[in-house]
C-alpha cells in the first residue's frame, strides 16, 4: 500500500514530548481518514487492528509487528534558508529526523507522552504510521528551500511517501 502524508509546521531538532505529540495529532487526522478506505477498512470493520495501550492513551498503528508490516518513508522537507544550510539552521538533521521518527511511531512509555486533556478526549485512539521506527526498513530524505516568509527557522513542511510492506509469504497456492 502506497499512500502520502503531510506535515506543515515547526520540527526542532530536540523536540520535546510535547513537540512530538502535536505532530502525531496533527497527523493523526490524515491516518484516521486513511483507516476508512481499502485495504485498511475491513481490517477496521472486522476488528482486526492492533490496539496499543501505552499510559491513557490509545493507538493504532498502520504499520505493526504484530502483522509482519514494514515501511518505507521518502521524505521532501522543506525549510527556511539557503541551500546547503540545512545542518546549520533550524537545527541539524538527524536530531530534527529523529524528532519526526518518534512522532510518527507510537510512544514507547507513558512518561514519552503528555498528561491527557479533555480537548483530546475525541482523539481515542490516536492513529500512527509505525509500532515503532524499527519497522522501516528504508528512508531517503530530500531537503530543499522553504521559499516563504517563515517566522520560525524550525518551520518545515514534509512530504511523506509511505510504501507499506507486507512481509507475510502468501502460502495458499502451495500443497
Amino acid at each position: 500500500m502506497k499512500f502520502t502524508l503531510f506535515y506543515n509546521g515547526v520540527l526542532k531538532s530536540k523536540g520535546s514530548v510535547n513537540d512530538k505529540h502535536k505532530i502525531r495529532l496533527k497527523l493523526h487526522e490524515q491516518l484516521e481518514e486513511l483507516w476508512k478506505h481499502y485495504p485498511l477498512c475491513n481490517l477496521h470493520n472486522n476488528q482486526q487492528i492492533i490496539k496499543l495501550k501505552i499510559g491513557d492513551y490509545e493507538f493504532v498503528p498502520v504499520v505493526s509487528s504484530e502483522i509482519d508490516m514494514t515501511a518505507e518513508i521518502h521524505i521532501t522537507l522543506l525549510r527556511p534558508g539557503l541551500p546547503g544550510s540545512i545542518f546549520t539552521e533550524g537545527g541539524d538533521i538527524d536530531n530534527r529526523l529523529k524528532t519526526l521518527l518518534d512522532a510518527l511511531s507510537v510512544p514507547e512509555k507513558p512518561e514519552a507522552l503528555p498528561n491527557r486533556n479533555a480537548s483530546e478526549s475525541s482523539n481515542n485512539p490516536i492513529y500512527t504510521l509505525l509500532e515503532n521506527d524499527a519497522l522501516i526498513t528504508g528512508i531517503s530524505v530530500y531537503a530543499d528551500r522553504l521559499l516563504e516568509p517563515a517566522v520560525d527557522k524550525s518551520y518545515v513542511r514534509l512530504m511523506l511517501k509511505v510504501n507499506t510492506i507486507n512481509n507475510r509469504a502468501n502460502l495458499s497456492g502451495i500443497p
